[in-house]
């Protein structure tokens, strides 16, 4: 739904890919999407 994926990779350690043309503005929408949880 919020397009986001975490991968988790084991003793507390979660993975996040992004891509080239990531942005300020696209990691600000993360962080407010992630503290929603």
């Amino acid at each position: 739904e919020k397009n986001i994926l975490i991968i988790g990779m084991g003793q507390g350690k979660l993975r996040m890919v992004t891509h080239l043309d990531y942005t300020n503005d696209m990691h600000e929408e993360l962080l407010k999407q992630l503290a929603s949880f």
